[in-house]
């Protein structure tokens, strides 16, 4: 059985999502953080493709 296909199983069984209690490892869902996580992102393609060939 695969990592993944274990978690599945334990988040069946216990009904909690994540890598641990401490440290979900999922994505925010703050819509501020997107928006800023967005914005760099773009920034950063917009940069790269100006140092383009």
């Amino acid at each position: 059985m695969s990592w993944w296909h274990a978690d599945i199983l334990r988040e069946t069984i216990d009904g909690a999502v994540g890598m641990r209690e401490d440290n979900s490892s999922l994505p925010s869902d703050d819509a501020e953080w997107w928006k800023q996580y967005r914005d760099r992102l773009e920034q950063v393609a917009e940069e790269a493709a100006r140092k383009a060939p």
